[in-house]
């Protein structure tokens, strides 16, 4: 769900909840009721706010990880070319730069798949918390419709 759309949804939770406490102001403890749902929003809002920064650290590390693979490309490449040049065995003058560059590569596989470990990792923490996040803005639009329920039953 867009940021946008997210906090468009936590407003219209909240302001039908609010609405439907205060409606003709007859509904019992509308006060109490009023400032939970405000505290809920506040949370929500709050939740909402960490996983936008979540979403945009995701998005940092994916531009890195893009970038290490396209370097690692690059080099492998560079690596193949070499050795598709020279097929009976790389020359003295080119064969120290052939190693440095195939040992940069393997250092880069490394580096990149644990970058990538990270990434899926932090990919993972976001989905469950956009799914708790999801489940506690249902959970606010039931307590909303009850709370639109009620207002026609405890009227004085």
């Amino acid at each position: 769900m867009s940021r946008t759309r997210l906090g468009i949804l936590i407003v219209v939770v909240i302001g039908a909840a609010i609405a439907a406490v205060t409606v003709g102001g007859v509904v019992r403890d509308a006060g109490q009721e009023r400032g939970r749902l405000l505290s809920l929003a506040a949370e929500l809002e709050e939740e909402r706010a960490a996983l936008d920064q979540l979403e945009q650290v995701l998005a940092d590390q994916e531009t890195q990880l893009d970038g290490s693979e396209r370097a690692l490309i690059d080099l492998r490449n560079w690596i193949t070319t070499i050795e598709l040049r020279y097929p009976r065995g790389i020359p003295s003058n080119v064969y120290t730069e052939y190693t440095e560059a195939v040992d940069r590569y393997n250092t880069g596989i490394d580096d990149y798949n644990a970058a990538a470990a990270t990434y899926h990792a932090a990919q993972e923490e976001y989905v469950a918390r956009v799914d708790s996040f999801n489940a506690r803005v249902q959970a606010a639009q039931g307590a909303v419709e009850d709370l639109k329920g009620l207002g026609g039953l405890i009227r004085q």
